[in-house]
């Protein structure tokens, strides 16, 4: 292991040590110290690492909700636009295949690879991804021919082969797409998402740029069609650079304000920055457009619980249950809203009517 690796893993370790300081000092209730070693947290990042690398931005939103907490709430909107400006200006990408688990439902993420210092990503490879990358994708999406028909043909086929659990074929199948039609984003973080399962991250990571240059040449052909920032805003969602895909989002949900899934994205995006309130308002903008919307629901039910408004979560959670019933998480928030709410007679009839829908959905699975 090489010197500079080491000293990384102590940097990090250090960082780790300080973070379970400052969340045992406020659950000790020493605020005003928590928010001090907080504040020195984030210069030990800023002299350790550059300004708008994922340590600084996430010592940053830190402080921000230590502050809000604090109700310092000037303070912490300051500091939250902070750290929202380096995270729209960070260039870091990051890729993560431990978060790859349903083989029908996979989930990817981007964990940061140049900052990691992975040895399994050469760092002159990537930087050589970010300083002549770009300049060459931009000479390879506008090819002579794009048979558009052929690509999705060949996409359609790799997503068959992905359900089937044929990762081979499905990565040749995504490569003809974007042979075919390299401005189609989606294809690109299809064929991201399968590289992940493959482990071959260096491909990965590649791919993932690649996309991002189809998305913002969508956009820069076309600025006035949502679905162009919606797919943007869902790569970078994937990526965990919330701070972007909310300004994607907004630009969505500006074009079209009734458009009931960019204000879920961007709801999604704040509950993640575990900006709740923020969640709230953009989960019932959901609800408004479409009042039957489960998602919109339950996702109002988990921020009224974060910030312990257990009579509006019970509400929403009744909700979510008349929308769908056999939705088992949705009964476990309604119970343990009605045990903080010491409502003990309701509980036990909520406990009775979860057992008989149960029973019910089981019989249904089995016959």
């Amino acid at each position: 292991m090489s010197e500079i690796t080491i000293k990384e893993q102590k940097r990090v370790k250090k960082l780790k040590e300080l973070n379970e300081e400052i969340k045992k000092l406020y659950r000790a209730g020493k605020k005003e110290r928590a928010v001090s070693l907080a504040e020195k947290v984030v210069e030990l990042t800023k002299k350790s690492y550059s300004s708008d690398h994922p340590y600084v931005v996430s010592s940053l939103k830190n402080l921000s909700k230590l502050y809000k907490l604090q109700g310092s709430h000037d303070k912490s909107e300051e500091v939250y636009k902070r750290a929202l400006l380096r995270e729209k200006n960070g260039s870091y990408v990051r890729i993560n295949e431990n978060l790859i688990s349903n083989k029908s439902n996979i989930n990817f993420n981007i964990v940061t690879a140049i900052n990691n210092r992975s040895k399994d990503i050469p760092i002159l490879l990537i930087l050589t991804f970010f300083i002549v990358g770009i300049a060459t994708y931009y000479a390879l999406i506008d090819p002579f021919i794009i048979n558009a028909e052929l690509a999705n043909q060949w996409f359609e086929k790799g997503n068959a082969l992905m359900v089937a659990d044929k990762k081979e074929e499905a990565l040749r199948a995504y490569n003809e797409a974007t042979q075919n039609n390299p401005n189609e984003g989606n294809y690109w973080i299809k064929k991201t998402e399968c590289l992940l399962i493959l482990k071959r991250t260096e491909e990965a990571l590649e791919t993932f740029n690649k996309a991002q240059v189809a998305y913002d040449k969508a956009i820069s052909n076309n600025p006035k069609e949502p679905q162009n920032w919606a797919d943007k805003g869902r790569s970078l969602y994937l990526s965990e650079q919330y701070g972007r895909a909310i300004n994607a989002y907004d630009e969505v949900t500006r074009l079209d304000p009734t458009n009931s899934n960019g204000w879920l994205q961007k709801a999604n995006c704040f509950y993640d920055l575990e900006y709740y309130e923020e969640a709230a308002q953009n989960f019932d903008k959901v609800i408004k457009l479409l009042p039957e919307n489960e998602k919109g629901w339950a996702g109002k039910a988990l921020c009224s619980l974060k910030i312990l408004n257990y009579e509006d979560s019970l509400k929403a959670y009744s909700k979510a249950i008349e929308i769908n019933p056999n939705n088992r998480k949705h009964w476990l928030g309604k119970i343990y809203c009605l045990g903080k709410l010491h409502k003990y007679q309701e509980l036990r009839k909520t406990l009775s009517d979860q057992k008989k829908v149960n029973r019910k959905s089981d019989k249904n699975r089995e016959s």
